[in-house]
């Protein structure tokens, strides 16, 4: 018995695309040399009408060159945690070809405080970038007031 296939329908496969379109300015990029200028760009991008209010994680990537290459908002939640996925984030790595990452979260309660929660998504981060090559160069912790610093504090 002879078994026949027929082909009755097209299969159709997503096709994949990695595209990333550089933000063209007049003048010299952002270069992130110190913890500081890194705080000072991320609260510009931060909504001060609601850094009080919902938390937030946002991701800075830069080139060798510590240049901002952008930044992206992650992930948004209620005032005390944000759910957020590592794949997203090296992802974004990926498409800007970013050689290294600066991570931000803000803490809506004003304190500054480093949760052991927030130290091991942290080391989460920097292991999962070792395969990657993408150095997760600082982590900061915001609130209106201040913020601190990963690399600062000597948790990096």
């Amino acid at each position: 018995m002879e078994k026949k296939t027929e082909q009755t329908e097209v299969m159709s496969i997503p096709q994949i695309q990695l595209i990333y379109v550089s933000g063209k300015s007049d003048g010299p990029k952002v270069q992130i040399k110190e913890p500081h200028i890194a705080y000072e760009a991320f609260k510009q991008s931060w909504n001060a009408r609601t850094i009080e209010l919902v938390m937030e994680l946002k991701v800075m990537y830069l080139n060798n060159a510590a240049e901002v290459l952008g930044i992206y908002p992650v992930s948004s939640g209620g005032r005390e945690k944000a759910n957020i996925d590592p794949r997203v984030i090296f992802a974004g790595a990926l498409i800007h070809a970013a050689t290294n990452i600066i991570v931000c979260v803000n803490h809506p309660s004003g304190k500054l405080e480093v949760s052991e929660q927030t130290r091991a998504f942290a080391n989460k981060l920097k292991n999962g970038g070792k395969l990657l090559e993408i150095e997760l160069t600082d982590f900061l912790v915001i609130s209106q007031e201040g913020y601190k610093s990963f690399t600062e504090i000597g948790l990096l």
